[in-house]
């Protein structure tokens, strides 16, 4: 009787030691959870601050291990309590489950703490990646950044003016120039930005986004049809990616791409019209694709994005909205097996790259340009150990050695940026 007794004790001592560890950790992590809201929501963190952190935290993984200790004492104790009682044990069925039950519901408990202990680790780890920031020289190229944004090239304006003989003469003027730069790390969600909802034409940056809403619909119709019991009926169904379209004298389109110098009757299949519209901004397979899937679907795309800078008109775009779409096609490419690698092959292979590309040069890079009357941007994934977003909008049309180069300013700049977060 003594030592049934003595082993209720036991167990009620360590349902009272649970119960109080339970309420401490609830605390702790409500805390920390607070924390960490805080400290994504601010670029600059007073170091010492998160150095105090850091020791808090260590402190409560050392109180933890002391509990992870005398939970394990305490199982050994219990352990001990059954060998004990093994001789006996036809007598002692009932105390024996027991023992067992508790013994279970301590390891249960000791585990959970591990992984507590585990998560405050991981904790630690984050908060000395921002100790480890340089944060004076994150100042310093930040400053550099805003203070090249705020001198853009003039913008140059070719005019046509009437003489009163009748004949014409080019006159060039010079406007201000306009330019919108947007960053964002994808990985943590760092970013940076310069006139951020400017909203102006895309120009052909609108292929991208119009191609991945093709895409996503291919996608969505084979999940449809793995998931449901019977045939999608043949109404419903998108036309085959391996559907032929033959170039004729009414599909020609001036401007960018490569069909239009084709031979008349050369075919294409609708796959290839895609990469053509996404690798060589092809202007005719664009016009083929918008007439054969329509703008549904790409509006549904905008309006799932919340791209607000398209809410007036698909063709509009924001640097900000811009980084939005480069993100979900990382997300579509990088998730989707069938679909993806074609998106993927065609950016990375895309033409005109003496602006973002020229920028990251040797690193991977994933973009889409725009350039017409007003426009000359350019919008892309930059592919290294931590991937980014990165989207440049301008109304420099006139392009050239001049615009060209302080595009790729700004855009070494941001890398630089973007790499020292991970120094």
């Amino acid at each position: 009787m003594k030592r049934k007794l003595r082993t209720l004790t036991i167990i009620s001592i360590i349902l009272i030691v649970l119960l109080l560890a339970g309420c401490v950790l609830s605390v702790i992590l409500a805390l920390k959870m607070n924390e960490e809201k805080n400290r994504a929501e601010a670029f600059s963190y007073d170091i010492e601050d998160l150095d105090g952190q850091i020791f808090s935290l260590n402190q409560e993984i050392s109180n933890l291990n002391a509990e992870c200790a005398d939970y394990t004492a305490q199982i050994e104790a219990l352990k001990e309590e059954i060998r004990l009682l093994s001789d006996t044990k036809e007598q002692n069925d009932v105390l024996y489950a027991k023992l067992n039950e508790e013994i279970r519901g301590l390891e249960g408990r000791l585990t959970e703490k591990q992984g507590e202990i585990d998560e405050l680790h991981r904790s630690i780890a984050d908060l000395e990646s921002y100790i480890n920031i340089d944060i004076n020289a994150q100042i310093e190229l930040v400053n550099q950044l805003n203070a090249l944004l705020a001198s853009p090239p003039k913008h140059i304006v070719k005019e046509k003016l009437e003489k009163e003989d009748g004949t014409t003469e080019e006159i060039t003027k010079e406007e201000d120039g306009i330019i919108a730069l947007y960053y964002k790390d994808i990985e943590n969600g760092y970013t940076f930005f310069f006139n951020p909802t400017w909203t102006t034409s895309s120009a052909s940056m609108i292929k991208a986004p119009f191609a991945l809403s093709i895409l996503e619909s291919y996608a969505a119709q084979d999940k449809r049809a793995a998931e449901s019991e019977t045939p999608i009926p043949e109404e419903e169904l998108l036309p085959s990616l391996d559907t032929k379209f033959i170039y004729t004298e009414d599909k020609y389109r001036s401007g960018s791409g490569k069909i239009k110098e084709a031979e008349y009757g050369t075919e294409y299949t609708y796959r290839e019209l895609i990469d053509y519209m996404l690798r060589y901004s092809d202007n005719v397979a664009y016009a083929e694709l918008k007439e054969v899937y329509g703008i549904d679907a790409f509006r549904a795309l905008a309006s799932r994005l919340k791209l607000t800078s398209m809410n007036a008109s698909l063709s509009n775009m924001s640097v900000k909205d811009a980084c939005t779409i480069m993100g979900a096609i990382y997300t579509f490419c990088s998730e989707n097996e069938s679909y993806g690698p074609l998106m993927e092959d065609a950016l990375k292979n895309a033409n005109h790259t003496v602006m973002i590309p020229f920028g990251v040069w040797g690193t991977d890079c994933a973009h889409k340009y725009g350039w017409d009357i007003g426009a000359y941007h350019d919008m892309a994934i930059v592919y290294n150990d931590h991937p980014y977003t990165v989207s440049v909008m301008s109304n420099l049309d006139q392009g050239g050695d001049e615009v060209n180069q302080y595009i790729q300013q700004l855009i070494k700049l941001v890398a630089k940026m973007h790499a020292n977060f991970y120094k």
